[in-house]
């Protein structure tokens, strides 16, 4: 089994955009909620993963005020009604159910009319015997399910992958710059990681790790650059110091620090290595 942490961190690489988990502390049936990161955790949406008896699912939830949204994911999709529908039609036999409606009515590959207040149903349901995801703990059914459904609504959203490395990871100059699509998303630029990766140098500031010297020629130029403050609590126009604000990490410790919300300090993490 996986943590949906490491899964989260995995995916966030391979998509280009930062993913969070959140615990739902009041139901035990639906434990965790995850959002793209720099979303209005108000007007946007969360993807809510539910256990019920032999059965995973992961289902679409706006937020109360998620109209534009909602109103966008719908067009986008309709626009690309063919590849969406191929995918779901290719993915049936994966899974136990994959339901997607718009404005009630189901979406196969079929052009719909969207009305001005549409409203947006994808659930995507997995068999599985056992489960441990109330643990944080994800069976390799349950980790496919929820790689395909994120993949799959992330292919609707405006990110651009070119702009993007690792969760977490500084590629924006100035930091925290936003730019108004229908999600607020963090202009990055990798001048501030090759700075970074300059002062700090390659090996893991918390365990020491270095990937070339483990895996050769493979792992040269692989480190991640772990921001001190998470980049979505960077205020508009701030201009990052890669000395202060940015270190180095491997992947198992940039996994750790982010155990905690907020974040753990470097320093802490050390402190749990030595003792």
């Amino acid at each position: 089994m996986n943590s949906l942490t490491a899964v989260l961190s995995d995916l966030s690489s391979e998509l280009g955009v930062e993913l969070i988990s959140k615990v739902i502390t009041a139901n035990q049936t639906s434990p965790y909620e995850i959002r793209f990161a720099g979303l209005d955790a108000t007007k946007s949406f969360s993807l809510v993963l539910s256990r019920s008896w032999k059965t995973t699912q992961i289902s679409f939830q706006a937020d109360a005020f998620a109209g534009d949204v909602v109103q966008y994911l719908c067009r986008t999709i309709n626009m690309n009604k063919e590849q969406f529908g191929a995918v779901i039609e290719s993915n049936q036999s994966n899974y136990s159910s994959i339901n997607l409606e718009i404005d009630g009515r189901s979406f196969f590959g079929n052009p719909v009319q969207i009305s001005q207040n549409p409203t947006l149903t994808f659930e995507v349901e997995t068999l599985t015997s056992e489960s441990s995801i109330e643990y944080g703990l994800l069976s390799e059914q349950e980790e496919r399910l929820i790689k395909f459904t994120l993949s799959l609504i992330a292919s609707v959203l405006p990110i651009h992958k070119s702009t993007f490395r690792n969760p977490d990871e500084v590629l924006g100059f100035p930091e925290g710059a936003v730019s108004q699509v229908l999600v607020n998303k963090y202009e990055r630029d990798p001048r501030n990681r090759q700075e970074a990766i300059a002062i700090h140098g390659k090996s893991c500031k918390a365990c020491g790790f270095n990937f070339k010297e483990k895996y050769g020629n493979l792992g040269d130029e692989y480190i991640i650059v772990h921001h001190v403050v998470p980049v979505s609590q960077i205020g508009s126009g701030y201009l990052v110091d890669p000395a202060r604000d940015l270190i180095t990490l491997c992947a198992n410790c940039h996994a750790m620090v982010h155990r905690e919300d907020p974040p753990l300090s470097v320093e802490k993490l050390k402190q749990i290595l030595t003792d």
